[in-house]
């Protein structure tokens, strides 16, 4: 445009699709002009007023054929910019409608031409964005042809779309239901039942069952267990000792040790599936705790599935079960879940349960747990609380 601040206006506005779809329409109505009889009908009823009249007038006086006019006329026009064409079809409107006031008969250019000089006003561009948009819709709809198989094919991928994410994200917060059938402990093992005389064994702090083959660290340090995310924490790093039930080796204590049963593949932790094969351990199966250079051994002669708030398990001591020594091993229950907890109490069969001593440190613990601990949480609760 010469106009320098329409230029301005559009340069703005290039970027907006609708601004675009009215600019092209306005260069296919201007890439016509009209007729160069028409001009001269034009200038004969109303006089020259603009630039564009001066030269058909001149054209006009120059003598030429009607045909060299019209050609001469037309590359006039195809040089002008849209503000000036715009100017060209505004002289023919406005002498058009005069004309048209004085005999209701329309001429030859009127009806053809009138046609190109709506768009411009913003009622009839108004209609023509609507009728844009029918023809889309119509085009979309297939010319309302659809048949019913089109119509199922549409709800059977907005299904299986819909399927698909809600797959992913019932995924991302409950995979550990589902990997735990596929869940392997360590392979080193020995599956042979354990009888020892408390010998033979390195420093570390393990509990080993030959029957799941089984061999993981255990974790001995006090916290706050009715702090679940410090809990949580420490559960990540492997088997955990609760604290205050004492240590393998303590008279008349009951050493308590949790371990994760599985976990959510997109929480952290080397131990998410430590003790995920815990259930399988059966009344009179056999396990190890190593600690402090000893293998103590033990034989189980109870087996508990109950609810997180039964936390009486934690403080039994081996008296209050007619036992010399004793140790716990606690898990979530069903695998996968939170809903419950395994309880798996071991009678010390070695070494002598006879030797063991009294515990050196105070083992009441401050204050009762409210629960049993449990799985860290999934990601669905961890961002949700759910």
């Amino acid at each position: 445009m010469s106009d320098p601040t329409t230029r301005a206006v559009l340069d703005k506005t290039t970027e907006n699709p609708a601004i675009n779809l009215v600019r092209g329409k306005l260069q296919a109505i201007y890439s016509e002009e009209p007729l160069a009889i028409e001009e001269e009908q034009e200038i004969a009823h109303s006089g020259v007023h603009s630039k564009h009249q001066m030269y058909m007038q001149e054209l006009m006086a120059s003598g030429k054929s009607l045909a060299d006019v019209q050609t001469a006329w037309h590359e006039y026009y195809q040089h002008l910019n849209d503000t000036e064409k715009h100017e060209v079809w505004q002289e023919f409107y406005t002498q058009h409608t005069h004309m048209e006031q004085k005999s209701p008969t329309p001429t030859h250019a009127t009806t053809p031409k009138t046609t190109h000089l709506t768009p411009m006003s913003e009622e009839v561009r108004s209609k023509t964005m609507a009728d844009l948009h029918k023809k889309l819709i119509h085009k979309i709809s297939a010319g309302g042809k659809l048949k019913t198989n089109h119509h199922l094919k549409s709800l059977a991928f907005s299904l299986g779309l819909a399927s698909l994410v809600t797959g992913i994200l019932f995924f991302i917060t409950n995979n550990e239901k589902f990997l735990v059938p596929f869940v392997q402990p360590s392979k080193t093992v020995s599956a042979a039942p354990l009888i020892t005389d408390g010998s033979g064994v390195g420093p570390e702090t393990k509990v080993v069952v030959p029957k799941i083959n089984l061999e993981a660290n255990i974790i001995i340090e006090q916290f706050d267990p009715s702090n679940e995310a410090v809990t949580w924490d420490i559960l990540e790093k492997g088997v955990v000792l609760y604290p205050y039930t004492g240590l393998p080796g303590d008279k008349d204590r009951n050493p308590v040790f949790f371990g994760h049963s599985s976990n959510n593949i997109f929480n952290n932790g080397a131990a998410k599936f430590v003790f995920v094969r815990l259930h399988e351990l059966q009344v009179g199966d056999t396990y190890a705790i190593n600690y402090g250079g000893k293998q103590y051994v033990y034989k189980v002669f109870a087996r508990h599935v109950v609810a997180p708030t039964q936390v009486e398990f934690l403080y039994q001591k081996p008296s209050d079960l007619g036992k010399v020594a004793m140790s716990t091993l606690i898990t979530c229950d069903p695998p996968g879940t939170a809903y419950k907890r395994l309880i798996l109490q071991g009678e010390q069969i070695s070494p002598d349960p006879g030797a063991n001593i009294a515990p050196s440190t105070p083992t009441e613990a401050p204050t009762k747990a409210k629960a049993v601990p449990s799985n860290s949480p999934s990601l669905l609760k961890r961002l949700f609380g759910l």
